[in-house]
């Protein structure tokens, strides 16, 4: 979940208390295994030998305990956002894939619809501080977000992406962007965006 290095402290967090006491012995039996290898000098810091042997144990897990994971994972990334800064692109991919990873499983947009808003919030604030740094990166950020918000709700987000579009030079893409952007809006009465 975490990715192709992770550490132990998040891995402690995501298992729950009734397994806490196997994670040491488990990390040993993969490194036995040369499955997982210690970053560096660190007891803390994992890497997977090889991206194909974290991306076989991630396709592995059921969907559903994978959307839940991520989930979890997100929240632990929320609470320690408090003490440290936390990356809103992070934040908002482990929102987005619990999103995506419940939908594929039947679950409804409005079961999901708060994992999205704050996933899509993430997605947003990470294409925000892109477009500021003139990222082309901003527009798939911004379209991500996009993605997990209901029609009525979009038009504060086109407006955005059409000044990233702008922003890399995709005028005609910014054009066609802002034009749904205020159809959208004058249909809902949104005369902010």
């Amino acid at each position: 979940i975490e990715g192709k290095e992770f550490s132990r402290r998040r891995l402690e967090a995501l298992v729950g208390d009734g397994e806490r006491d196997s994670v040491d012995v488990d990390l040993h039996a993969l490194i036995r295994k040369d499955l997982i290898r210690r970053v560096g000098s660190s007891e803390d810091t994992f890497r997977f030998r090889h991206q194909l042997i974290r991306d076989g144990a991630y396709e592995g897990m059921p969907k559903e305990l994978r959307a839940d994971l991520h989930e979890r994972f997100a929240n632990g990334l929320d609470a320690d956002s408090s003490a440290t800064p936390v990356a809103d692109e992070l934040l908002g991919h482990h929102l987005e894939r619990a999103v995506l990873l419940r939908r594929e499983l039947g679950a409804d947009e409005y079961t999901t619809a708060e994992l999205a808003a704050r996933a899509s919030t993430s997605l947003r604030a990470a294409g925000r501080r892109a477009m500021l740094r003139d990222d082309p990166a901003s527009v798939r950020l911004l379209e991500r977000a996009l993605a997990l918000i209901p029609g009525n709700d979009r038009a504060p987000v086109l407006v955005e992406l059409a000044n990233a579009l702008d922003g890399i030079g995709d005028v005609d893409g910014s054009a066609a962007t802002a034009t749904a952007a205020l159809e959208l809006a004058c249909a809902n009465g949104d005369r902010r965006s």
